[in-house]
């Protein structure tokens, strides 16, 4: 593709972004790449526009400016644009604080497994965090591609011991990060945290999760008792008893259903009940009474 031909798929998006008039193919690309967020939403890129970029970078090469570099390398990120990407990894990115970081939040936000690859291989460490210290983990257990874990997983990163990850999983409603975040190893106070966050949300699956990963019932039960939510306060109560009903059973050896009459008859006769006729008999002993002693009573 020649210039001519790069400028001609170029243009019509710079005006879309804002461009008015004619321009190098380099200012093109800085007005796309600039307002890439609201081209994509507007869903006006071409199918040309990849290999025009591409193009572009094998015409300007190690000239290209390194800013523009990795705003494309963003983009392509948030696109799909693996072939893109690949070349300008090749070219070289000078990485500025935080860019790393950015672009692979893209690319698991779009849920673009081949983009996350291309950056992994190029040595981007899937432990990082960005500026506030959120994992890229919790950013994929959000999503919940199972995929997208996988690879970060793979690539030496874990549920973080502040909780963060198992959060994002809360709110996102996701069970299967929950456990994984469980696996991993969590704290209790972290457990409430995501139990509280889950509730609010009305992730009631998650919900489900966190109480069987022995999450307490407070402060969630509380705060949604508060606010008036009496649906979720009741599902909290319902799914606790719930599960203590079965680990119960589970314990005793029998069904749930069996376990429910045992249940009742023990808080009806609990073990440890004063019994008044020998409690009675006691006490006759005790005082020296004997049978003749009452016949008088009859």
């Amino acid at each position: 593709m020649n210039e001519a031909q790069i400028k001609t798929v170029l243009l019509p998006l710079s005006r879309h972004a804002g461009g008015r008039h004619e321009a190098e193919i380099d200012e093109l690309l800085h007005r796309i790449a600039d307002d890439s967020s609201h081209l994509l939403r507007l869903q006006a890129f071409p199918p040309a526009f990849e290999p025009a970029a591409l193009a572009a970078v094998m015409h300007y090469g190690a000239q290209m400016d390194p800013e523009l570099r990795i705003d494309l390398l963003a983009l392509s990120c948030q696109a799909g644009y693996a072939e893109l990407a690949a070349a300008l990894l090749e070219a070289g990115i000078a990485w500025r604080d935080g860019d790393a970081y950015q672009c692979m939040v893209l690319a698991i936000q779009a849920r673009q497994p081949a983009l996350l690859a291309l950056l992994l291989d190029a040595g981007i460490d899937a432990a990082m965090r960005g500026e506030c210290g959120t994992p890229l983990l919790s950013h994929a257990a959000a999503v919940g591609d199972a995929t997208i874990v996988a690879m970060l997983r793979n690539a030496g990163a874990r549920a973080d011991s502040e909780g963060l990850t198992l959060a994002a999983a809360a709110i996102g409603g996701q069970p299967q990060m929950i456990q994984m975040c469980v696996d991993d190893g969590v704290s209790l106070s972290s457990l409430c945290d995501a139990l509280d966050l889950a509730a609010s949300a009305g992730r009631y699956q998650a919900v489900v999760a966190l109480l069987q990963a022995g999450a307490p019932v407070d402060p969630a039960l509380t705060h949604a008792t508060l606010r008036g939510d009496i649906e979720t306060a009741d599902f909290i109560c319902a799914t606790k008893a719930g599960q203590l009903l079965a680990s119960g059973a589970a314990q005793h050896g029998r069904s749930t259903e069996a376990e429910v009459p045992e249940i009742l008859a023990t808080a009806a006769k609990p073990e440890h009940r004063i019994r008044m006729g020998e409690a009675l008999a006691a006490l006759g002993r005790e005082i020296g009474f004997a049978n003749g002693d009452v016949e008088g009573f009859d």
